[in-house]
């Protein structure tokens, strides 16, 4: 995803996620109508932050109401008295309408993930949007303000907001025709809408920052991220301040309009432009359900310890007109990879395929906890630890104190290296030691994943790592070389056809991208 993309889609997410005009559609239909081959492992992060911008965005608006509602909340409980008070009430009665969404999305997750990889579905979606529109100004009698809010009121809203899991049925849109049907006017609406959506962006934000938080080179994605999330909040504060203000006085068939417009105007698009690709590359896990042509799809086998690789490979794709490639890291995970169009692992294996390219190469650099006070590594230092001569981390300061930045470092080391005969192996042990064994009392472990998980666990912990593996989770270290330049491990893309055009030139775009 370029900046420009990122801007784009920040502002869009601002705009519309306030607007009832469904934020996730436009999300998922700007991108297909624009042409965007976006990488699956980029949109799920993207998303997250641009809703959180939102959410800053909203809780800034409604600071003081909040204030007063948190406030209100716990004088009641600590009065004995948790209704009695206006604010207080609201507070709880937004928590009530919660509850229907958060199970309703839980119980029909996997046609929720569907959804949002089709944008025909999207489309029709915004027809019911313009419908819950339609309903609002048609069967409400706006009579009631926020104070009058029942129980009733907010299961109903929350019902209305539960229909919002699907892409292109607006959250805000059917919680502001939720209350206006229940005879709420049309700003106290709109107000609790947003209060509303607090709740539900806090839970899908801390559920979604655990995964965030584990996306390998995360590093790599700030920029686009931060452009969108800050985009997204400065955005969407002026749009609730625009919305509330417009829907005082004035009705929402003009959006529900909109949605019919919007709607019909992508199906027909779809209809007119069958080879336009989707926003997101698809994921491994959804490979086993794809039957396509191999005319106009490829599949690329992809060994997990090559993941960070995605972001240059999905960008390639775009530079080559109606190639479209479907990555799997579940063809090496399923010992099938020769069945791919294309595959790419690191270092040579026997029988793989007929045709080899590198693409590539990788270097090994050594890896500690963040807690590990090592900050250097010499060439005699790397020999012991690495061999096993130096097994405890008091005998390493001992040995050179200089390559330390803190004394006190005590207890074994706790050695972690890949299994023998594996490339990273052969690279570690040409690195680190004069041609020596890596010692046998090391633990073994199967990929990078394992490796920086122990390393991110473990303050006793020594590694060599990938060093397009290494992330806030480790500390590099760095060293002299036990021989004249550390071991270079090849990237090789392996085939047994003939690559057409299309397929080498987008293999020489990734090479270009690794230089």
């Amino acid at each position: 995803m370029t900046l420009l993309q990122a801007l784009i889609l920040g502002i869009v997410q601002g705009l519309t996620e306030f607007l009832p005009v469904s934020s996730s559609a436009h999300l998922v239909l700007v991108p297909h109508l624009l042409g965007w081959n976006l990488a699956e492992e980029f949109v799920f992060p993207f998303d997250v932050l641009v809703q959180l911008g939102t959410l800053v965005a909203v809780i800034y608006f409604f600071r003081n109401d909040l204030k007063e509602i948190i406030t209100a909340v716990f004088r009641g409980i600590r009065d004995r008295k948790p209704f009695e008070e206006t604010p207080a009430r609201i507070g709880w009665l937004a928590l009530l309408a919660t509850i229907p969404a958060g199970i309703f999305g839980l119980l029909i997750k996997d046609k929720v993930e569907a959804a949002f990889n089709n944008p025909t579905a999207t489309s029709v979606f915004l027809f019911v949007t313009a419908g819950l529109l339609l309903a609002a100004e048609f069967l409400g009698k706006r009579t009631k303000d926020l104070e009058k809010l029942t129980w009733l009121d907010a299961l109903w809203i929350g019902a209305f907001q539960a229909l919002a899991v699907f892409p292109g049925i607006s959250r805000s849109g059917s919680t502001i025709a939720g209350g206006m049907t229940r005879n709420l006017e049309r700003k106290p609406a709109g107000q609790f809408s947003f209060i509303l959506a607090i709740p539900i962006f806090l839970a899908a934000g801390l559920l979604g920052i655990k995964d965030l938080l584990a996306i390998n080179n995360l590093s790599a994605y700030l920029p686009s991220l931060l452009i969108g999330f800050f985009a997204a909040g400065i955005v969407g504060y002026f749009a609730i301040r625009w919305l509330l203000g417009y829907i005082a006085n004035h009705s929402l068939l003009p959006f529900a309009g909109y949605c019919v417009m919007l709607g019909a105007g992508t199906l027909a698009f779809t209809l007119l432009n069958p080879g336009v690709p989707t926003a997101a590359v698809q994921p491994a896990s959804q490979s086993k359900n794809v039957t396509m042509s191999s005319d106009t799809i490829y599949q690329v086998a992809l060994e997990p310890d090559l993941e960070w690789l995605l972001p240059a490979m999905a960008n390639c794709q775009k530079s080559q007109k109606g190639l479209k490639i479907l990555f799997s890291q579940e063809a090496f995970e399923t010992g099938m990879p020769s069945k791919a169009d294309i595959a790419l692992t690191y270092g040579e294996i026997p029988g793989l395929g007929t045709e080899v390219f590198q693409v590539g190469s990788e270097t090994l650099i050594p890896a500690v906890n963040p807690g590990n006070p090592l900050q250097t590594l010499s060439a005699n230092l790397s020999e012991g630890l690495f061999t096993g001569q130096i097994r405890s981390w008091d005998i390493a300061v001992e040995a050179c104190p200089e390559c330390f930045s803190a004394a006190g470092m005590t207890g074994e080391v706790n050695l972690y290296i890949f299994t023998p005969g594996s490339v990273f192996y052969e690279g570690s042990q040409a690195s680190f030691t004069t041609g020596k064994l890596l010692s046998s009392t090391a633990r073994l472990t199967p990929n990078s994943k394992t490796v920086r998980q122990a390393l991110s666990q473990d303050l006793q912990a020594l590694a060599a790592l990938p060093k397009s593996w290494v992330d806030t989770s480790t500390k590099t270290v760095a060293f002299e070389f036990a021989g004249s330049d550390p071991s270079s491990i090849p990237i090789l893309a392996y085939t047994n056809s003939t690559l057409n055009t299309a397929l080498k030139s987008w293999l020489a775009c990734v090479q270009n991208s690794l230089k």
